[in-house]
């Protein structure tokens, strides 16, 4: 908590002064024992509770000048990944769009222990940042051949029994994969969704009888390429999603956004290293 300034305790002190000495007084003028025990006791109360309340509210205070800092500080980090990602994107040779998995292979199955790794970090900064007691879990999922969004890993504490039950997403008509891509218009790239925020932001799986998705911070993983004189994209493709879901519905708010927005470009810079590579372009 921010330390209390020289200004604040002079206030504080003058302030509960003024009220003990106009409490003393009171107590000294009235004769009635009854009445002036009365005073006194009132006064002390009252003093107590001052000093309850300002305490109270300094915390407060300082929550939310917490809350405000954290948001500025993932937009400041997402400026920065951001602007790497895209320099990453310029220096690298333009590349054919496509999926990066074609009938499940993908050149991200070299890197599976690696990517797994950045996925568990990931998750532990989400649990950090989420509404305490929130369970996080973390996922991968990859734009294959056939038009679906087919989960590639998964880290944290998540229900094992949805790898059996895990369904694909379709590029066009998910709901979940439609918000996403709709947001990619304004440059946002990532959303709140999950299984208690209503069908619209939200595709029905089987998995949701699990209750660890019910809060989900999705982003879009893009590979790009861009016009050599103007530096202007000309081609790109969401060729994945990666989410940090959660079992409590406010898991995640706005706030949340910026900081995933700058890991979603560390994930996006590596999938257009990964899609030259496997086209065999430096």
């Amino acid at each position: 908590m921010k330390p209390i300034n020289g200004s604040e305790f002079a206030r504080e002190v003058l302030l509960h002064g003024f009220i003990a000495v106009v409490g003393g007084i009171g107590a000294f003028l009235i004769k009635d024992d009854k009445v002036r025990v009365l005073i006194l006791t009132s006064t002390v109360l009252l003093l107590l509770a001052l000093f309850i309340l300002h305490s109270y509210v300094r915390k407060v205070l300082a929550i939310i000048r917490a809350g405000d800092n954290f948001e500025i500080r993932g937009r400041l980090q997402h400026e920065l990944l951001h602007k790497g990602r895209d320099t990453i994107v310029r220096m690298l040779a333009n590349v054919s769009i496509q999926p990066l998995a074609v009938r499940g292979h993908s050149p991200f199955e070299r890197f599976r222990p690696e990517i797994i790794a950045m996925l568990e970090d990931l998750v532990r900064i989400g649990q950090e940042y989420a509404t305490p007691r929130s369970r996080v879990w973390g996922s991968l999922r990859l734009l294959r051949s056939d038009n679906f969004y087919h989960t590639f890993c998964r880290a944290g504490s998540y229900t094992p029994a949805r790898i059996v039950t895990s369904t694909p997403l379709h590029k066009k008509e998910a709901a979940t994969i439609m918000r996403l891509r709709e947001s990619l218009s304004s440059g946002r790239c990532v959303i709140i969704s999950g299984s208690g925020k209503g069908l619209e932001m939200w595709t029905p799986q089987p998995n949701d009888r699990f209750g660890d998705d019910k809060c989900v911070l999705m982003g879009a993983i893009m590979i790009k390429s861009c016009e050599e004189k103007t530096s202007a994209y000309f081609k790109h493709q969401m060729i994945g999603v990666i989410t940090l879901c959660a079992d409590r519905e406010d898991a995640f708010n706005e706030s949340h956004v910026p900081w995933m927005q700058g890991y979603v470009d560390v994930f996006s810079a590596m999938a257009n290293v990964l899609a030259r590579s496997s086209q065999g372009l430096g």
